[in-house]
């Protein structure tokens, strides 16, 4: 667990040698903005496409709603957000504005979502780090019509895979593993064993051994007793060069044969993924859409190991490591700020940042610019707001003294303000 003390420090030697990378930039496009053209518009005719119904859409009310974490919850309190924040952000619901193309390339395969469909949940994207806050941006509440064109810029900002996509809902809670891919994910980095199967603890991924040589040296039987041991929001993880993550959605059922050894093809437990296909499935008025999860599919205990999935757990949810309230800040402290300070300031967190973002207004409160700044990596405790700003428009506002405000989205889903002050030249 590291100390926000410590944090600053690191902070403070990040904006020293890498401020000039590791960020993406996205500018947040107004109403008015959309509307304007270059040409007049009064005598040119379009035809207006009338969009498909969305049932079970997405909104921040909703987003808000969910729990903010604390000390004082239980640990199936902890749980529950966890696996009920997962199964939202695979279900809600959305229609494109436009065809959308995007590359699964760990599958080599090429998609397209089509104008007119409803989809649920975000798309499989390889790498993808995007999350439902990140697509609040792009998403009209009322109508449920993403726009696509904005969203899909960057594919890696508007998709996600398996094992980012169940990270942000353990990010509501947990802060002590480093999350990575699902090579990553082994008791050296936080992902600790459930039951009692065995393997060297000191690796600091999976590949020699992988969770294949895991599951056969340990045996069935063992594995069987490890999946009976899980509880709601305990993860699973397969990897052998490729691999899978899975979140436990349900207390499992149990079920032991005559000798008192469990049988695998009767016991399961449910779970909730990130997946990689879409399939025909129902929002909650019975209409259709297209999704690539359905949660609280079950698995047995018998695919499980054929699957070569390890089982485990987190230290907030154990114990081990109490549950921190979070704390953000920004290195930059003074009560006015230069485009070439605000470039080389840092927003340091205990907890993942989301994104970052940049408002500047006149003296009257009104909105004369906003930026989103996008961290690169998943699990990004600390970001320089770096060179992706635009330095000709931030000095004009600069030179007028305008205000600027800096917040954040960070993992438990607070949104921070770090920063209120005057941009001066």
């Amino acid at each position: 667990m590291r100390i926000l003390s410590l944090l600053l420090v690191f902070a403070s030697l990040l904006s020293l040698f890498s401020c000039s990378k590791g960020l993406s930039l996205a500018e947040t496009v107004t109403a008015d903005a959309i509307g304007q053209s270059k040409s007049s518009e009064k005598d040119v005719q379009t035809e207006v496409f009338e969009y498909p119904a969305v049932c079970d859409k997405l909104s921040l009310q909703r987003i808000n709603s969910f729990p903010v974490v604390s000390s004082e919850m239980t640990e199936r309190e902890l749980r529950q957000l966890c696996v009920d924040f997962f199964a939202y952000c695979q279900s809600f619901a959305w229609t494109p504005s436009e065809d959308y193309t995007y590359t699964v390339e760990s599958k080599d395969r090429e998609t397209v979502l089509k104008q007119g469909e409803v989809y649920g949940g975000l798309p499989y994207v390889t790498g993808g780090r995007g999350n439902i806050y990140r697509l609040m941006e792009y998403y009209n509440e009322e109508t449920g019509v993403v726009n696509v064109k904005l969203a899909g810029s960057n594919p890696l900002d508007f998709g996600n895979q398996c094992s980012f996509g169940a990270f942000w809902a353990w990010a509501r809670v947990v802060n002590s593993a480093s999350f990575g891919g699902t090579g990553h994910m082994v008791a050296k980095n936080g992902f600790l064993p459930v039951g009692s199967y065995q393997y060297d603890l000191s690796i600091s991924e999976f590949g020699n051994p992988t969770t294949v040589d895991i599951c056969h040296e340990n045996g069935e039987q063992t594995m069987f007793r490890a999946y009976a041991e899980l509880e709601i929001a305990d993860g699973l993880v397969r990897s052998d060069g490729a691999g899978h993550v899975i979140m436990c959605a349900s207390e499992p059922v149990v079920v032991k044969n005559a000798d008192g050894t469990i049988n695998g093809k009767e016991s399961y437990f449910t779970y909730i993924h990130q997946a990689s296909v879409w399939s025909d499935q129902k929002q909650s008025d019975g209409s259709s859409f297209r999704a690539q999860t359905v949660p609280y599919t079950k698995k047995s205990f018998a695919e499980t190991v054929k699957e070569n999935y390890l089982p485990f757990t987190f230290a907030e949810f154990t114990g081990a490591d109490p549950v921190e309230k979070s704390e953000t800040v920004f290195t930059h402290t003074e009560s006015t700020m230069t485009v070439a300070q605000m470039k080389e300031a840092v927003i340091v967190s205990n907890y993942a940042i989301s994104d970052a973002y940049l408002t500047v207004t006149d003296e009257k409160g009104a909105v004369l610019l906003t930026k989103t700044v996008h961290p690169e990596k998943i699990d990004q405790k600390s970001l320089c707001l770096g060179t992706g700003l635009y330095p000709a428009e931030l000095n004009k506002l600069a030179a007028e003294n305008r205000i600027i405000t800096v917040t954040c989205r960070i993992g438990t889903g607070e949104t921070p303000t770090v920063y209120k002050g005057t941009l001066v030249s």
